[in-house]
């Protein structure tokens, strides 16, 4: 177990294993086993703390062995990993990130993909702003209900942030309280394709009287691969004509939907079934 960041920084430990976290990043993971092992490399130091707990749902089972390496090395993040076992194609996110939504004990909820890369502790940056911006509503407006999305930059493997000044796009995270993402039913799970989904999100967020508000503090980058850059690339005229219809189409924050999160999950490891003197690292048999 290497309690050491990518630049030979002492990584935090858990303190006390019992307390309950602040912050839950949910984290849905389909076959991105190079992507997520290069960012934890980069964001363990930043979830290595008794407030944050890391909810990495595998959307297939095939993923859990290289993922079982990487939660031995990171031992001092509180994981919370879960599974499902029947083999698909790939598919739109949406009913993974609901068993997370569903399964997190933080107050606060931070959706992020496995490639996502913190350019700073982004979660630390999500809690203090949004607690300031709460305080502004809640004086000027007497609502002090707020979700913050960051910025990101999309970055091919080798590249530096400060090497490519990339258009920086307002996706790739979002934060807000779980109790708002409950009452929204979560995810609207009838999306099955490529984007859309974090659009209408938004849109039913601020419909229900919850400020949706951008944090260009928490810059992110997600490193992809030539293959995926051009994916990507493909995919983006496509996007816009989801991202227009999840905005337009919507008129109702509460959408019909009341059995979210039920994708069928079993639990792999859980930070809570530890205690002080056995940590998350002893429940992984390698």
């Amino acid at each position: 177990m290497s309690n050491v960041g990518p630049l030979g920084r002492s990584l935090p430990t858990n303190g006390s294993l019992t307390a309950t976290p602040v912050v839950s990043v949910v984290i849905p993971f389909f076959n991105k086993h190079l992507e997520f092992e290069h960012a934890l490399s980069f964001n363990a130091g930043y979830l290595a703390k008794p407030s944050v707990e890391v909810v990495l749902v595998l959307d297939e089972p095939f993923s859990w062995e290289h993922v079982r390496r990487l939660i031995a090395r990171y031992a001092t993040i509180r994981w919370h990993v879960l599974v499902h076992d029947e083999m698909h194609r790939w598919r739109n996110p949406a009913p993974v990130i609901n068993v997370g939504l569903r399964r997190a004990r933080g107050r606060f909820v931070l959706v992020v993909s496995p490639e996502t890369v913190f350019l700073g502790d982004v979660p630390e940056i999500f809690l203090a702003t949004h607690s300031a911006l709460s305080q502004e509503r809640l004086s000027a407006y007497g609502n002090p209900d707020v979700a913050l999305f960051g910025m990101v930059q999309f970055l091919r493997f080798g590249e530096q942030p400060e090497e490519r000044r990339s258009v920086q796009k307002p996706y790739g995270s979002i934060f807000f309280e779980r109790q708002h993402g409950l009452r929204l039913h979560g995810y609207n799970e009838r999306f099955v394709e490529w984007g859309g989904d974090d659009d209408e999100f938004r849109r039913r967020l601020t419909l229900s009287d919850v400020a949706v508000v951008g944090c260009p503090q928490a810059r992110l980058a997600h490193f992809e691969t030539e293959q995926d850059y051009l994916l990507r690339r493909s995919r983006d005229e496509s996007r816009i004509l989801r991202q227009k219809y999840a905005v337009n189409c919507i008129h109702d924050w509460n959408i019909d939907q009341p059995e979210f999160g039920a994708l069928e999950c079993r639990t792999l490891v859980d930070w809570a079934e530890c205690d002080d003197l056995r940590p998350v690292g002893s429940l992984i048999s390698l």
